[in-house]
């Protein structure tokens, strides 16, 4: 059995409008209601390697969570991991980003290709995704009353299919107009800012962005990446600069060489799940106190290493590759824990 981690603190504001089936969740925290992210997820940066192979190895070890964004570039090669792995979309936890924007109809274009990209299409068991839209009530010619759902309110915008860029020139044409949103039965199960604008605005143009698709089930949960204390403060000292949601996730640097700690302590003041990517960035390998830690519980020193993350509570993006044994090692960090003094003496080699 895998010991048990902090869990993050449950967002009572957040609202889902998705009840598309959720992944088997397994060791996972609960990000927003029903929605549950893996604390391991398998990262995908813009680095020219074997993606769709790495994906497809990741799930067929046993993964669930994967990565990515849409500026990898390389979201269609996630999309050929899945398909091959065999895995059924419900098992499997997709996170990705979109760029942040000036204006909502934009972001919301980059939000439809990134799903479009991505190809993460389930039919839901149940209600659809909008089950709370209206519904209409028809009768056919014979008289029968039959129930149809009724397409959502969207203001008149050109279709998005393609390229944002096509999308982003339409809307141009039409001052104030949305993308018009398709009942493809596409969706992610989070979506993130990945990174603010340079204005409050513009972040909260974004952010509007990023409700519309949560509402409409194109993402099960929403969130931020790269916010510092000044982004998220700007969400709550009621200027709802963005929008009055509060996000889900917020996904950060963190190594035991490099953290924003006070960021980490008021990501859970907020109930934020504070996410960790690049995890063994500035971290030394070879330092003689983590690898004392590793010899004691006969691990690696990077398993030693993304296991003090974790063991804070604090679920991370790895990327092991191509290696049948570093994606082995990442999907074993639930086998072990540290003692409160191995975590004090990591904790002490980034403090200085």
């Amino acid at each position: 059995m895998a010991p048990g981690l902090f869990r993050a603190a449950l967002l009572g504001a957040f609202l889902i409008g998705s009840a598309t089936p959720a992944p088997a969740h397994g060791w996972a925290v609960e990000i927003a209601p029903g929605v549950f992210m893996p604390y391991v997820s398998l990262g995908h940066p813009d680095d020219n390697s074997s993606t769709a192979a790495d994906v497809e190895m990741w799930l067929r070890e046993g993964g669930v969570g994967l990565d990515t964004a849409w500026n990898y570039h390389n979201q269609p090669l996630v999309a050929t991991g899945i398909e091959r792995s065999k895995r059924a979309r419900e098992s499997i936890f997709v996170t990705t980003k979109i760029p942040c924007f000036e204006r909502e109809e934009i972001a919301l274009a980059f939000v439809l290709d990134d799903l479009r990209q991505l190809r993460t299409k389930c039919e839901p068991r149940g209600e659809p995704p909008d089950a709370r839209a209206r519904r209409a009530r028809r009768t056919d010619r014979a008289g029968a009353a039959r129930s149809i759902r009724a397409p959502p309110r969207i203001e008149r915008a050109p279709r998005v299919e393609r390229a944002p860029r096509r999308a982003a020139r339409s809307a141009r044409r039409l001052p104030g107009a949305r993308p018009r949103i398709a009942r493809t039965g596409r969706y992610v199960d989070l979506m993130l800012l990945h990174s603010p604008c340079a204005s409050h605005e513009g972040t909260a143009a974004s952010w509007r962005a990023l409700q519309l698709a949560l509402g409409r089930g194109l993402a099960r949960a929403i969130g931020v990446s790269n916010f510092a204390q000044a982004d998220l403060a700007a969400a709550i000292d009621g200027s709802k600069a963005l929008g009055g949601v509060l996000p889900a996730v917020n996904q950060c640097s963190m190594s035991i060489g490099h953290r924003d700690q006070p960021m980490l302590e008021l990501c859970r003041r907020l109930g934020i799940t504070y996410e960790a990517y690049s995890p063994l960035r500035h971290v030394q390998l070879s330092d003689a106190r983590l690898l004392a830690v590793a010899k004691a519980h006969g691990k690696s020193a990077a398993q030693i290493a993304l296991r003090w993350i974790l063991q804070q509570g604090v679920p991370l993006a790895t990327s092991p590759g191509a290696s049948h044994e570093f994606t082995r090692q990442d999907l074993e960090l639930d086998t072990f824990e540290l003692t409160p003094a191995e975590m004090d003496a990591l904790s002490a080699i980034g403090a200085g």
